[in-house]
């Protein structure tokens, strides 16, 4: 079981940046006073010193747990290669203040680390912000000597007097990591709330250019979440038919998906799309869902049912692409649509704002979701 000030600064977290507390709840914490502060290894252990953790208030050593999930999620602890580890963890620890500045998130202990690096650098923080780790180690280079041989342990280079960086990063190489979904299905959650900082969408659309999303597992997650559901006191329990129990109850879900049949996806991607689009809809009974085929222009409209056959639906169009018709067909048609799916390449125009408060784009393997300008966007793999 977890000390209490960790569950009360987990708890906060929860409340107060429900992204960072989403993330926080997959940690497991183990005393260890052999650390000085706080460190983590690649699985998600935490490793702390049970007099450092004692001494924080609570905000505080949220913003410590804040800090070493950024760590999980940029996968510094396997990034570091045969570089310099004094210097790798200092500039990997700046990265991940600088993140968190910018998302106005919970600040560590240690808010001057930030500020000697840059004075070393000679530069203001903001100008650190979009930058990797790898980025500002090479920045750090050219004015720290480096003695050491690097290789993952220790070196004895005084690393320009910052000590080993502000926590500890335990160099396990095992494994894969999952924190990359964890961090896009936290994102997901946070989105949903219409309250994402501006320093989460830069960072989700860094990490979206890297290792391909689950797109299937996300689709599951966005579309059963979105479903709005309330409570009913009305059906006695089944176990116990004298006592009345809150019951959730599932409403109904207007969906439209629509595909981009300008040329840019293929048969294969087409397939798979509709397959998994069909896979959800038959799974609910409660999701009123409509399929538009469209490139400059709508070619068709379908009404999905349990009995609709995917393969059906042929590519046609081929020409320019726009998604202008689909969002003014929805106004027109289907006003109460609460998600929108599309499938394209991203190379298409667009509202100017975004029309519906839930929009999905799934965008294939060679498209480009850096043009689309709003929405969730997740590549397929």
């Amino acid at each position: 079981m977890d000390p209490e000030p960790i569950v009360r600064a987990r708890t906060w977290l929860m409340l107060k940046y429900p992204f960072f507390g989403y993330l926080a709840m997959y940690l497991r914490f183990h005393e260890d006073r052999k650390v000085k502060t706080m460190g983590v290894n690649s699985m998600g252990d935490v490793y702390y010193n049970p007099e450092f953790v004692s001494k924080l208030k609570k905000e505080e050593l949220a913003g410590v747990i804040a800090h070493e999930i950024l760590h999980l999620v940029l996968d510094h602890l396997k990034r570091e290669g045969k570089r310099c580890h004094k210097l790798w963890n200092i500039a990997a620890d700046a990265t991940v203040d600088t993140i968190l500045n910018e998302v106005g998130g919970p600040h560590p202990v240690w808010e001057s680390f930030l500020k000697s690096v840059c004075d070393i650098l000679g530069v203001p923080p903001e100008s650190l912000r979009g930058m990797w780790a790898e980025a500002i180690y090479t920045k750090l280079l050219d004015r720290v000597k480096v003695r050491c041989g690097g290789g993952g342990e220790p070196c004895r280079c005084p690393a320009a007097g910052l000590g080993e960086g502000r926590d500890c990063h335990i160099m396990d190489g095992e494994g894969e990591n999952p924190w990359r979904g964890r961090f896009y299905e936290a994102y997901m959650h946070q989105k949903m709330r219409g309250d994402v900082p501006a320093g989460l969408e830069r960072l989700y659309s860094l990490l979206s250019k890297g290792p391909t999303l689950d797109w299937r597992s996300l689709l599951w997650r966005y579309v059963t979440s979105s479903i709005p559901y309330d409570f009913t006191w009305m059906r006695p329990s089944s176990k116990y038919p004298d006592v009345y129990l809150p019951s959730v109850v599932r409403e109904g879900l207007e969906c439209v998906i629509a595909v981009d049949t300008s040329g840019s996806i293929d048969q294969e991607e087409l397939d798979a799309f509709m397959t998994e689009v069909m896979n959800i809809v038959s799974s609910f009974g409660n999701i009123d869902a409509w399929l538009i085929c469209c490139d400059c222009e709508i070619h068709g409209v379908y009404k999905l049912t349990s009995h609709f056959d995917p393969s059906s639906i042929k590519l046609r169009g081929g020409g320019g692409t726009s998604h202008k018709p689909v969002f003014e067909w929805i106004e027109r048609e289907r006003p109460g649509t609460r998600l929108v799916i599309c499938l394209t390449d991203g190379y298409s125009e667009f509202p100017e704002n975004q029309p519906v408060r839930n929009v999905i784009w799934v965008v294939s393997k060679k498209g480009d979701p850096d043009r689309i300008p709003w929405g969730l966007k997740v590549r397929m793999v």
